[in-house]
């Protein structure tokens, strides 16, 4: 019998004999009494059903149901008026712990021993869940990325394996004239000899007004505006020696503009773009919507 391989783990069933078999006292009331005996007897019925079930799932929630019952089992004996002093509280207690023990002990047998149709199934719901949640990824990447193309806002960039603007990588778009490669390693990163990029577009100036440009990178950057070259600062350079400032005389409209960066050393690129003019305050990063990649 299923109670008797339960009695040989824990006494329980000798508990449940000897203490929930027993006729009402004056010390606990009828209907607490009858409750508390059916959770016990539902707990038990349900046990017997644990060893009989295949399913890994249902057998971990019928183990689950037990415990349920057996802590409301002892919480009606908590609240039992008077105190039930012919039924040992404390004992059924221990008793109860340990059964949620053994409980745990054979949930994890059940586990290791679960049939190969279920560990299949288990291996195949892991499989779609990852494969779900790669899609899910992969599908808000390309929307992300998708959205900020036909967007005309930003800047298309261009990244090279060399210092010299020759053998393109891949290419991208960006919202802001400013990037710290050390934060955001592409994966083509670990190639010796540095890399380069080339980011084009317009900025689209607010109204006539001189502008001021502040440019900062390590190493080298070319910053080019109506076709101009204005800032030429293309030289191996650690970040704190590179700043480099342009004050122009600029009409409201879109205007070319071209970024040019190279760095010699991996994982040390940086460059940043800020202006100010035009009503824009000082110390402003180069950002869309004043860039745009279309008119």
């Amino acid at each position: 019998m299923v109670v008797d391989k339960i009695a040989a783990m824990i006494p329980w069933s000798e508990f449940f004999t000897t203490h929930m078999t027993k006729e009402p006292t004056e010390t606990l009331e009828l209907v607490r009494y009858r409750m508390v005996q059916q959770l016990l007897r539902d707990a038990t019925r349900e046990i017997e059903r644990v060893f009989t079930r295949r399913d890994e799932t249902q057998a971990r929630g019928g183990l689950a149901h037990v415990v349920t019952l057996l802590q409301t089992a002892a919480a009606e004996l908590r609240q039992a008026q008077p105190a039930p002093v012919a039924y040992a509280v404390d004992e059924w207690e221990a008793h109860g712990r340990a059964l949620r023990r053994w409980a745990e002990a054979l949930s994890a047998v059940l586990y290791v021993q679960r049939p190969t149709a279920i560990k299949q199934a288990s291996r195949g719901r892991k499989v779609l869940k990852l494969v779900l949640v790669l899609g899910v990824v992969l599908v808000s990447v390309v929307m992300g990325e998708w959205r900020r193309w036909r967007s005309p806002a930003g800047l298309q960039v261009t990244y090279f394996f060399d210092c010299q603007l020759q053998q393109s990588a891949w290419g991208g778009v960006e919202m802001q004239l400013a990037r710290n490669f050390r934060d955001w390693p592409p994966v083509w990163w670990t190639r010796p000899g540095g890399f380069s990029s080339r980011w084009r577009g317009l900025l689209a100036v607010p109204q006539d007004d001189q502008y001021t440009f502040n440019t900062q990178n390590c190493d080298g950057l070319r910053f080019y505006l109506d076709g101009k070259c204005v800032i030429d600062n293309w030289r191996d350079q650690a970040w704190e020696a590179s700043g480099r400032e342009v004050r122009l005389q600029l009409s409201k409209g879109a205007h070319p503009l071209v970024v040019e960066h190279y760095c010699r050393t991996t994982r040390e690129g940086a460059l940043r773009v800020c202006w100010r003019g035009g009503g824009i305050p000082e110390n402003t990063l180069l950002a869309a919507p004043y860039l745009r990649k279309r008119p």
